[in-house]
């Protein structure tokens, strides 16, 4: 799925101000297949905070892993090194994006096979506003993908 916006649930939407749209949204989650040999994955998305106060991600989990973590790609000179993050701040009515290149997530240790095709969970641990769980199906790798392994 191209573009696959989500809803935090019914808690957070109390909180939402009085315009319509949802507190948070999700858009155009992908979850790239592990390379041959590797037992890690990579996720791009693009969060949207709607509320007029910042949102803290604190964490991010799945089942299907031992673990997610949220990493930023620096620059050193002409080297590339990843930099794991403690938590993620989207502003106040702004939103991040999760790229190639930039911040992203790394899933780590599958716990069975994942390969594409393979429906996953991801349950995004959102600071004061609770988790937002997301299912989502992961996409094989292109032969452009193959410059985006981490």
């Amino acid at each position: 799925m191209k573009s696959l916006p989500l809803l935090i649930g019914c808690a957070l939407l109390a909180a939402c101000a009085t315009d319509d749209r949802p507190p948070l949204s999700i858009d155009g989650l992908r979850v790239l297949a592990p390379m041959p040999a590797t037992d890690v994955s990579v996720g791009y998305m693009t969060i949207e905070n709607h509320e007029d106060r910042p949102l803290v991600l604190k964490s991010v989990s799945s089942p299907q892993f031992e673990r997610v973590e949220i990493h930023v790609t620096i620059l050193d000179g002409d080297i590339a090194r990843m930099q794991r993050m403690e938590q993620l701040e989207i502003g106040a009515a702004s939103s991040v994006e999760l790229k190639p290149g930039g911040t992203h997530l790394m899933l780590i240790g599958p716990v069975a096979d994942v390969t594409a095709g393979t429906r996953i969970s991801l349950q995004f641990d959102f600071s004061d506003r609770g988790l937002l769980i997301v299912e989502t199906t992961i996409v094989g790798r292109q032969p452009a993908d193959a410059a985006l392994q981490p």
